[in-house]
């Protein structure tokens, strides 16, 4: 799909406790936004997760203020086959 080219990781960095953020990062931004409007939404952000990694606080709470402004958020463990809300 020609759409597949606006997909785009967001180098959002990894932050690590009493590491001071650099300007413009986000705390629990997604790792994956596609640049597409489909049904209703902005686009689509994906988290994406290895093993027992759950969400933090931080991710849970953007996931929630970005399907609060109409973009729909998914957390994918290790394969997209295995797709959690």
């Amino acid at each position: 799909q020609p759409e597949y080219g606006l997909l785009v990781a967001i180098p959002n960095g990894q932050y690590r406790k009493e590491q001071r953020m650099d300007p413009g990062l986000v705390p629990g931004m997604p790792d994956l936004v596609l640049l597409v409007q489909r049904g209703g939404y902005g686009g689509l952000f994906l988290e994406l997760k290895i093993g027992r990694n759950k969400l933090q606080a931080t991710q849970r709470d953007m996931h929630h203020q970005l399907r609060r402004q109409r973009y729909m958020v998914r957390t994918i463990w290790d394969s997209v086959d295995e797709v959690m809300q």
